[in-house]
């Protein structure tokens, strides 16, 4: 097979790599190539570079393009290519960005797949061998997966992309339409003559935005596209990445325009496609106009919206005003605030946009009010603070109001809450939002009737809010109309198919009305076409916890049984939980009690869970033992409670690694530490986990462990020299040809 290699393409012979090798694979060129660009991401590498030397699908070859690293990252891939013969590392003699590293790795492709993964990142260990299995079952140009974010905290934050809502195998370029503005470049698999044939490259003049500019050139000519509704991409976002947008300069800002102006171009003749990106990313590009209005940059602020009035000209706003009228749903409704600048955008006058820009500026999204937006979800009491000083400064400001009463809602101040509210609906009556926090606020006091004019009041101004009908169907359930709650969430569902928190209000709704086959229903909606994976598991054990608490044990037994996929340890196992939680439900609930937390205290189930786990753990019953731990970790919620969320996760991560499941050992081990990592117990568990993956011969697994108890006890050398004497039996193990070993995504 020839290799990828096109003189015109950018930036073709400019790095220092030397003629093709394909001698790791004599007489027969690998399946896949991964390509994989470094730049200054040492710290990452490692983890990166084991979790694609440890697929599973091991016909790979490996190029890791240096793009003139100062940092080790260099030293990190070359000590991984000694020990793994089908790597190969690449230098290029000058920093030139993410895109001709890609392509520098392209140029020496020989596989007939070719995966691009980022050097910050990390795959799962099965994601080439389910990749290349669907690729090559519908031959299809481009074979993508789903993602997810890993957070700098450690912690696991969103599934992306959204839409992407089930599998597809082999479909034609329009039936995949809904997805292509929502997904990345390195989520897929592409054939390599697909992408020699149509020219398609990445940009060497973009460092920002190159995915969708290439994505844009790419998915329009595909014959056939295919898709796993799997999350095997692991996407670090980290605040010194390239695709942070924050602190825009001046030649990022020509970036910016630049590749929304090519992306636009791309979707010209696909005028749906090139309506809904335009939407889906009006917001974001809004908030960047914020944030460089507010550095002060104005030569750059002129730039920023001279080209994105041109980009924005004829942007269809009826779209988010009318739902029914997109091809797909749902596109994010704008923010009343937002409008003006949206519509001088479509407008595509520049000098409109500055005045909308201006005014939104200086009287709603000023510098303080979007400190206490962004303060709000993770530290309340700082964002309040925040809010109360841009209060003092504009009394008048509507969105300072808000963010304060919402602040003070979260920290249990209902009273104050709802008084800051009220103003702020005197200041701004015609704002959705405030009228839906007003709601919220009310029916924490048990003003229904209040609650319900709020309500009804932002159903008028913003009828398409799929959160106005939730919030509705709070409304109704509290005042006694079930039918009626049930209405309102089939409309937010309707609005908005992809949030779990509907469909679970929906299934809770049916199972106080007795209507058990229907509740069972939304939840096999919930689980087969709602992305999520890890909060779809959480929102249905709480809601078995929840039946089984309040004694409803026919009703837990037919949702547990009636579901696809009801736990990891299989439905005789999660049966035997039920009936052990309904045995001691009967002990301490109260027959007819109306809600779970009043009848049976959180803290009381924990207990009965902890106290049952260790009598099914003494009987080696391991299949039943890490059904209990699921259950105990599922209900445990982290926020409330770290320490005791993260010894549940200990006790699972045991179970696993006394089933043989060390995988997925180390990963609860990992969460265990990230969810309270000075968690009584963390380092002798880790030792344990790490014994049994050397026993099984998982030095990668047991490498984890080591660096867990290394991390937990900083100073004790003997933990440090022990992940050394490991990775160096690694090493020797990947360079006697041992390339399929397990290892921890």
């Amino acid at each position: 097979m020839a290799v990828m290699n096109n003189p015109a393409a950018p930036g073709a012979g400019s790095s220092s790599m030397g003629p093709a090798s394909s001698d790791r694979h004599p007489g027969q060129a690998p399946a896949v190539t991964v390509v994989i660009p470094v730049y200054q991401t040492q710290p990452y590498l490692s983890e990166c570079l084991a979790s694609v030397c440890g697929q599973t699908f091991a016909d790979l070859q490996i190029v890791v393009v240096d793009d003139a690293s100062t940092d080790q990252s260099r030293a990190v891939a070359e000590s991984f290519a000694a020990a793994d013969k089908r790597m190969e590392v690449v230098r290029q003699d000058t920093n030139r960005g993410p895109s001709a590293a890609r392509n520098a790795g392209a140029r020496r492709a020989i596989g007939k797949y070719i995966f691009y993964l980022d050097s910050d990142d990390f795959i799962a260990t099965d994601a080439i061998a389910k990749l290349h299995a669907l690729a090559e079952r519908s031959s299809a140009d481009v074979t993508f997966c789903r993602g997810q974010q890993f957070l700098e905290n450690g912690r696991f934050g969103r599934t992306f992309p959204v839409r992407l809502l089930r599998a597809l195998s082999g479909v034609n370029p329009d039936e995949f339409t809904n997805n292509w503005v929502f997904m990345s470049a390195p989520l897929a698999l592409y054939n390599r003559q697909f992408l020699i044939q149509h020219d398609v490259w990445f940009n060497e003049d973009l460092t920002l935005g190159e995915d969708r500019v290439f994505l844009s050139r790419c998915l329009p000519r595909a014959r056939s596209i295919s898709a796993l509704n799997e999350e095997l991409y692991y996407y670090r976002k980290r605040q010194a990445s390239l695709s942070n947008y924050d602190g825009l300069d001046a030649p990022r800002i020509r970036e910016f325009i630049t590749y929304n102006e090519r992306v636009s171009q791309n979707y010209a003749a696909l005028p749906m496609v090139r309506q809904h990106y335009l939407l889906t990313f009006v917001i974001p590009q809004i908030r960047s106009l914020v944030a460089v209005s507010h550095g002060g940059d104005d030569d750059g602020l002129r730039r920023m919206i001279d080209g994105m009035a041109r980009i924005y000209r004829g942007l269809d706003l009826d779209l988010v005003s009318h739902p029914h009228r997109q091809q797909w749903r749902p596109v994010s409704l704008v923010p009343k605030r937002y409008l003006g600048v949206a519509e001088a955008l479509s407008a595509g006058d520049a000098e409109q946009v500055r005045q909308a820009l201006s005014k939104l500026v200086d009287c709603t999204d000023t510098p303080g009010v979007v400190e206490a937006r962004e303060l709000l979800t993770g530290d309340p009491a700082a964002a309040l603070k925040v809010a109360r000083a841009e209060i003092a400064r504009d009394p008048s400001s509507a969105e300072a109001h808000l963010i304060a009463g919402e602040a003070l809602m979260r920290l249990d101040g209902v009273g104050r809450s709802l008084t800051t509210l009220v103003r702020a609906a005197k200041l701004d009556p015609d704002n959705p939002e405030i009228h839906m926090a007003l709601c919220a606020a009310y029916l924490r006091t048990a003003q229904i009737d209040n609650a319900e004019e709020s309500i009804d009041r932002a159903r008028r101004i913003s009828p398409s809010d799929s959160g106005c009908y939730r919030l509705k169907s709070r409304v109704d359930l509290a005042s006694g109309d079930v039918d009626g709650a049930i209405a309102a969430l089939q409309k937010a569902i309707a609005l908005r198919p992809t949030v779990p928190d509907t469909h679970v209000a929906m299934a809770r709704a049916l199972l106080a009305m007795k209507r058990l086959p229907a509740a069972a229903d939304i939840l096999n909606v919930m689980w087969g076409e709602v992305p999520g994976l890890q909060r779809k598991r959480l929102e249905f054990w709480r809601l078995i916890a929840w039946l089984a608490a309040r004694g409803e044990g026919i009703a837990a037994v037919h949702v547990l049984l009636a579901a696809h996929e009801p736990g990891t340890g299989g439905r005789e196992t999660a049966y035997l939980v039920v009936s052990l939680l309904l045995n001691e439900g009967r002990k301490h609930t109260a027959t007819g009690s109306a809600a779970f937390p009043a009848a049976f205290p959180a803290a009381r189930l924990h207990d009965l869970l902890a106290t049952h786990h260790a009598a099914v753990a003494a009987t080696k019953d391991w299949p039943l033992a890490l059904a209990v731990a699921e259950l105990e970790v599922l209900t445990v919620p982290q926020e409330s409670n770290a320490v005791r969320h993260g010894q549940a996760l200990l006790r699972l991560a045991e179970d696993h690694g006394h089933a043989g499941s060390i995988g997925a050992a180390v990963r609860a081990l990992k969460f265990a530490q990230q969810t309270s990592p000075q968690c009584p117990g963390l380092a002798p568990v880790a030792r344990r986990i790490g014994a049994l993956a050397e026993r099984r011969g998982d030095l990668a697994a047991a490498i984890e462990c080591a660096s867990v108890s290394s991390q937990t006890h900083p100073t004790c050398h003997d933990f440090q020299e022990h992940v050394v004497e490991l990775r160096s039996r690694f090493a020797r193990q990947l360079a006697l040809g041992h390339s399929s070993i397990g290892s921890v995504a």
